[in-house]
């Protein structure tokens, strides 16, 4: 049974031997998920969140914008995404605040514990997950997610 945690934890993968795969480029639609163009630029936390509504609304190319372009994590993340979208209908949610840590002027780190199930019935196994998602700027000074790395992981029972 596959199992998947949400928001970039599939960014989590290795990718050796994968043809590479870059962020796209073309974000028109993405509004409501990603700040870019003449936008004002959200927060790290705020990318954080858009993603999660990308990810809900199975929105693979505005999902996928929030990589940055030196992530490692991108090619992994897109091929498996993808497959996901079609089997599942995956929504999260974080328990509790994020929590932004500022490492210079053009990183930081958001710590994150979410919330992750599945809409239909396929089966899988809701999860609560702990990880920090690294935070770079890009180019034009916008937040992106340069890695993902979770550090707990449990079977999360859903309550009416």
């Amino acid at each position: 049974m596959k199992q998947v945690l949400g928001v970039v934890v599939l960014a989590s993968l290795g990718c050796a031997g994968l043809p590479q795969i870059g962020a796209p480029t073309d974000l028109t639609g993405c509004d409501a998920y990603i700040d870019h163009g003449t936008m004002p630029t959200w927060s790290p936390d705020q990318v954080v969140l858009g993603n999660a509504d990308a990810m809900r609304d199975e929105e693979l190319d505005c999902y996928m914008g929030v990589f940055h372009p030196d992530s490692a994590q991108i090619t992994a993340s897109f091929l498996q995404t993808a497959g996901v979208f079609e089997t599942y209908d995956l929504e999260a949610k974080f328990e509790g605040p994020l929590a932004v840590e500022m490492v210079g002027s053009d990183e930081a780190l958001v710590t994150f514990t979410q919330l992750t199930w599945n809409n239909n019935n396929e089966p899988f196994t809701p999860a609560r997950a702990r990880g920090v998602h690294t935070m770079k700027k890009n180019e034009e000074g916008r937040w992106r997610l340069l890695q993902s790395v979770f550090t707990h992981r449990e079977e999360w029972v859903q309550t009416p």
